[in-house]
Formats: structure tokens, C-alpha cells, sequence
């Protein structure tokens, strides 16, 4: 994650939903190359029952996607949210990728991380 994302993130879990304000910008998040035209960030919900290969399902929130290129603040805040399952086991991770021409097949355009894991309200 540290070779493309220098920002922060923080997790807060609310009334069922779990909030993840992510820090993007030009300052954040690496460009590489110029073959990396904008950058977006998603977060990932794998939940259900890990037993259980039947059982899992995964959700997912994407932001805009932002340009390289754009004027603007070189540090920003964006807040991604999603409902978090009942009664099950789940685990959310942050992924944020690059756009561009030839960059979505390129592992160094792309990064992962878990950023909480928990089991369901009830």
C-alpha cells in the first residue's frame, strides 16, 4: 500500500454503517507515471461465514473518480459508507487504483488494505 498511498484513513461504526474517511489528493496517493491519468478509491465488504464458500458475499462503495491533473486542494478528505451485515462475520479493506491507458492490468497501479474486521449487529 506504501508504494502508491501516503495518506490515512479513519474508521467510524455508526447505526450499522461503518464510515471510512479516506485522505486522497496529489500529495496521497502516487502517480507513477503519466500513464496514470486519475485515481479512485472503493471499499470492500467480504462477510458472511468463512466456513462456509456458499455463504460469502462481498459488497463495495466507489468514490469519483479524480484526475492526476485537476486544480485543487494537493490534500483532501473523502467519506465512503456501507452497510454492514447482520449477525455475520465480515471484513472491510480499502482498495485504491490508478486509470489511465495500460495501467488496470499494472499490480503497482493498485493497493489493498483491511482496515477493520467484526462480526454483525444484531
Amino acid at each position: 500500500m506504501a508504494k502508491l498511498y501516503k495518506g490515512g484513513w479513519h474508521v467510524k461504526i455508526e447505526k450499522g454503517m461503518l464510515h471510512l474517511s479516506v485522505q486522497l489528493g496529489t500529495e496521497a496517493v502516487r502517480q507513477h507515471s503519466g500513464l496514470a491519468t486519475g485515481y479512485f478509491a472503493e471499499i470492500i465488504l467480504l462477510w458472511g461465514d468463512p466456513g462456509d464458500a456458499q455463504s460469502l458475499r462481498v459488497d463495495n462503495t466507489v468514490s469519483e473518480t479524480f484526475s492526476f491533473g485537476a486544480q485543487g486542494p494537493k490534500v483532501h478528505t473523502i467519506v465512503l459508507s456501507i452497510q454492514l451485515p447482520v449477525r455475520q462475520c465480515w471484513m472491510a479493506m480499502l482498495k485504491l487504483s490508478c486509470t489511465g491507458r495500460y495501467v488496470e492490468e499494472v499490480a503497482k497501479y493498485h493497493a489493498m488494505n483491511v482496515v477493520r474486521v467484526g462480526k454483525g449487529v444484531s
